[in-house]
């Protein structure tokens, strides 16, 4: 009896010792300060290449005709503006619609003289746009035509020819050197309109080929992946940053950003529309992940709710 009792104290004492050894390890543990090991990858993305080329985003372009400087002497100056329009009309390709309103997309007026920078003799047209990425948005066009030529008068025709002209300008077309409405060069007086050349309409077809959609792109990726041990036990955690652009032709309504550690999904948000041209950065700090993780993968409009340019441009992955 005395001996069973012996071997019993010696096993609680040992039982006493571990315990007591594991408290004394676990203090020592919850004491210490974790330092994680990091892994940090970054993506950036190069710039697409901007080209020259400048469109509108939307039809039809709101036209106003201000007649202030005719003060009723040419009245028949404004029919040969719509004349203009309607002719560029035609082509199925733009469209316009004449308004009222001073803040319309295009502006059309006569003036004594032009400016000093005007590229062309009798007119001119400033346009406002922005440089996103494959094009140039116009936001709006001034259109300024003069009513002589030196001392000589316009006829009807050469305001019709002078107003094509600059309206070809405000819808995003250059200079040619054919024989057409878009050459520089127009003589005064004008035996007849001019018509819009095969080589005007295939010009305006290629520039309004891409439809106005938005176009999200992922432009730069920052990762960071955190590993610790506690209690013999390994923790995951993940950081991340995106930097998310609308490189479209039109703002982008509501969409969702998916974040996965190989392939399990650790994130899933859903994102306000983005205008076209701006930058979004999106920030998700000490996101715990189940299981070690090699790569992560950013995926932004996965469920497909915007209809886009470019539907190859929304998903990353990066080694961590």
């Amino acid at each position: 009896m005395k001996l069973i009792n012996s071997i019993l104290g010696v096993i609680i004492l040992v039982i006493l010792v571990i315990i007591g050894y594991r408290v004394v390890q676990m203090a020592i543990e919850l004491n210490t300060p974790i330092i994680p090991k990091t892994n940090t990858a970054e993506l950036a993305i190069p710039e697409q290449p901007s080209t020259t080329a400048i469109r509108w985003s939307h039809f039809p372009l709101t036209v106003y005709i201000n007649d202030d400087l005719l003060q009723q002497k040419n009245p028949e100056y404004v029919s040969d503006v719509r004349r203009a329009l309607d002719i560029w009309h035609s082509t199925g390709i733009v469209s316009f619609t004449v308004v009222d309103n001073p803040e319309a997309d295009i502006t059309i007026g006569w003036v004594p003289n032009l400016k000093e920078k005007a590229t062309d003799t009798l007119g001119n047209t400033d346009l406002k746009f922005i440089n996103i990425s494959q094009f140039g948005i116009i936001q709006n066009a001034t259109i300024e035509l003069l009513t002589k030529s030196e001392s000589r008068q316009l006829n009807s025709k050469d305001m019709t020819n002078l107003a094509l002209h600059e309206i070809g300008h405000a819808i995003g077309l250059q200079h040619t050197n054919e024989d057409d409405i878009m050459n520089p060069t127009l003589t005064i007086p004008s035996n007849a309109v001019k018509e819009i050349s095969t080589d005007n309409t295939n010009n305006l077809q290629e520039l309004y080929k891409s439809p106005a959609k938005p176009d999200l792109r992922i432009v730069g990726v920052n990762a960071t992946k955190a590993t610790f041990t506690r209690f013999g036990q390994n923790y995951f955690y993940l950081n991340i940053s995106v930097e998310i652009q609308n490189v479209g032709l039109i703002d982008a309504k509501g969409y969702n950003i998916q974040l996965r550690a190989d392939s399990l999904v650790v994130n899933e948000a859903s994102q306000a529309g983005l205008e076209i041209g701006n930058i979004l950065n999106v920030f998700h700090g000490n996101l715990r992940v189940d299981r070690n993780f090699t790569s992560v993968h950013v995926g932004i409009d996965t469920q497909n709710a915007i209809d886009e340019l470019n539907e190859t441009n929304n998903f990353v992955e990066i080694p961590v």
